[in-house]
């Protein structure tokens, strides 16, 4: 009899893990990788949710036993459902530990009711290209609605006022190249009228996300300059940073927790990725990578 309760104590034990795991979140995305030949849409796993929180699968180690040979998500944009894939590992190896955050891709082995949406502005451009096809973000064990229902807004004038010290504060020095045989740029003295309002997205708890940019100009030196990056902001009670660089590709409530995450695309110099972002608790994850 002690036997038979030690096996069936095993039994459930075994039955737990296999359950729990099975229900941990997955976030990924639909994408045509930055700097591929071809234009093949692969998923690129990004984040795993646990008990805890959400974790950023972005080495070997943090991804093993996460990622079944074959796992079926759900594709979603704006809040719906739009169709499911079902991806296929074809496993990774590397001599270099740093492409795997790069190049860790899932292959797309059946689609049903799926369409790819054409990316409209050539928006989310990374290190190459702009991609054809809008990155869509895919969800497994989890879900893809947006109680918190974030939606375009056009921001007022005055929020550049409002955001611009704390805009100034991040943004750091831009230059600008007046004479274009100097060797050097000149530090740029701008104000609240040289800065625009690029984006605005708006929740319904009232929350606000604001991107905004230094206006053009045709004396900006050429060449990486950090001081021309897109700065964004959640405004709420109080003003909360974002993130440089980043561009808003859906939002949704991926662990069923009741209330919604941020995706964004990153680009920079020699670098590419997506940050998840807690309007809720102001916390954030990223999943980057380089390319040389």
């Amino acid at each position: 009899m002690d036997g038979l309760r030690l096996f069936g104590l095993i039994v459930l034990v075994c039955f737990s893990m296999t359950a729990h795991a099975g229900t941990e979140a997955l976030l990924g995305i639909l994408e045509e990788p930055q700097c591929k030949e071809g234009g093949v849409i692969h998923v690129r796993p990004l984040f795993m949710k646990n008990d805890a929180s959400w974790q950023t699968l972005n080495t070997r180690e943090a991804s093993a036993g996460h990622l079944p040979k074959r796992i079926n998500w759900v594709v979603s944009f704006d809040g719906k459902k739009i169709g499911d894939v079902e991806t296929d590992d074809p496993g990774f190896s590397t001599n270099y530990e740093w492409t795997y955050p790069r190049d860790r891709l899932l292959n797309v082995v059946s689609t049903n009711s799926y369409s790819p949406v054409p990316n409209r502005g050539n928006n989310f451009e990374g290190w190459c290209a702009a991609p054809k096809s809008r990155p869509l973000v895919v969800v497994a064990n989890g879900s893809v609605l947006d109680p918190d229902g974030w939606k375009p807004f056009s921001p007022p004038q005055e929020l550049v006022g409002r955001l611009f010290s704390e805009f100034k504060a991040r943004l750091g020095a831009p230059f600008i190249c007046p004479n274009p045989d100097a060797e050097k740029g000149v530090r740029f003295k701008y104000g609240a009228k040289d800065v625009h309002l690029l984006k605005g997205y708006k929740s319904n708890r009232g929350q606000l996300l604001i991107t905004l940019a230094l206006k053009p100009r045709k004396d900006r030196c050429d060449g990486p300059d950090d001081g021309w990056n897109t700065q964004t902001f959640l405004v709420d009670s109080n003003t909360g940073y974002v993130g440089a660089g980043v561009n808003l590709v859906d939002a949704g409530d991926y662990d069923g927790d009741g209330t919604s995450e941020l995706l964004f695309w990153f680009s920079g110099y020699n670098k590419d990725g997506y940050v998840l972002f807690s309007p809720t608790t102001g916390g954030r994850r990223e999943f980057l990578w380089h390319y040389h």
